[in-house]
């Protein structure tokens, strides 16, 4: 090898350290900007979480539940999530069968509310004549 001078040396030794310096820069950067973008998403989706249940508790308080059907079923198709349900505490997805107006006659020991035809129930969901 030849002989370098004392000025390259240090050139080359203040760019390396310049490039090493400029890279953690860059990575640090962006890892903090990844932070701040995943916990402002995090809010973003708690929020959309905690409206969707005002929404439901306040279509549940009118005792509607076709309209819950309904709600749900569009829910899932305005946000466009990969999973989006709305399940009861066993974790089965709730409002498509007659279950709750069954424990609700149970309790009551009557029949105060009919079983809906769920058949009949989805094709009008699916056709959209609700509302």
């Amino acid at each position: 090898m030849y002989k370098k001078s004392i000025g390259v040396r240090i050139l080359m030794v203040v760019g390396t350290a310049a490039t090493a310096f400029l890279i953690g820069l860059v990575l640090f950067y962006t890892q903090s900007q990844y932070k701040v973008v995943l916990a402002e998403h995090q809010q973003v989706t708690q929020r959309m979480v905690a409206t969707v249940i005002a929404g439901l508790e306040a279509i549940m308080e009118t005792g509607t539940a076709i309209t819950a059907q309904r709600y749900a079923k569009d829910v899932k198709s305005v946000l466009e999530l990969e999973d989006f349900r709305f399940v009861r505490i066993d974790g089965l997805e709730a409002f498509l069968d007659n279950q709750t107006i069954d424990k609700v006659n149970a309790l009551l020991g009557r029949q105060a509310y009919p079983p809906r035809n769920v058949v009949k129930l989805l094709t009008r969901l699916n056709n959209r004549e609700i509302f």
